[in-house]
């Protein structure tokens, strides 16, 4: 079986790992001309460093990201402050796993790497998916280059403004929650914008403190 992916991002290149370990072969499509990420921090939870340890990725994250000890939010313009419950030790008491904070392109990068030590040709590079047409033999994938790919089926992982997912289902509105980043970002916090995450790098490693998420209107 052969699975093409659309994107090599975060959940591109996650997808990826977990199917090559499954002896399922993959073959990644990726618009840009080099594997970067942009934004800040994230914020990863046990439900997903359980995953990402079972992929074998976990260890090598942990040396990078900083395991957050609590959590607080704050009121943006008193900095009055309210915990909300405690992380560390107890989020693997709990449910089994660490709360990591870390530094997004450090993600992509631990990632990538690991796709490329299962199969180091998977990720295909400038690279852009621009149509599809499925079949009862599988998906035929087209590129802007005038290329094709063959599979038995494609995930699509291209973002926000997805292209596969345009083709599936047509253009959603721009109030849509699926194309409206601020959109998930209220369902997500209660506020129109948030300061997801922040840490304290000291030296070459980070250093776990807390995590704080900020609401400002407008910010």
């Amino acid at each position: 079986m052969r699975i093409l992916i659309a994107g090599a991002g975060i959940g591109g290149l996650t997808a990826a790992l977990a199917l090559l370990r499954n002896g399922i072969d993959v073959e990644l499509y990726e618009q840009a001309a080099e594997l970067k990420e942009v934004g800040a921090g994230v914020q990863l939870a046990a439900n997903g460093t359980r995953v990402l340890h079972a992929l074998g990725v976990g260890e090598e994250l942990k040396a990078l990201s900083a395991e957050t000890q609590s959590k607080e939010i704050r009121l943006w313009n008193t900095g009055e402050t309210w915990k909300l419950f405690d992380l560390g030790p107890v989020s693997i008491e709990r449910y089994g796993a660490p709360y990591f904070t870390v530094y997004r392109p450090d993600l992509l990068d631990v990632l990538a790497r690991a796709v490329r030590r299962e199969k180091s040709d998977a990720i295909h590079l400038a690279s852009r998916c621009t149509e599809f047409a499925q079949d009862d033999d599988g998906v035929t994938l087209g590129l802007e280059s005038g290329d094709t790919a063959r599979g038995d089926a494609l995930l699509g992982a291209d973002g926000v403004h997805s292209r596969t997912r345009q083709t599936l289902f047509g253009r959603t509105s721009p109030s849509s929650p699926a194309s409206s980043p601020g959109a998930a970002s209220y369902r997500w916090s209660g506020c129109p914008s948030t300061w997801r995450a922040w840490w304290a790098r000291t030296g070459s490693g980070p250093a776990a403190t807390s995590c704080i998420t900020r609401c400002a209107p407008g910010r």
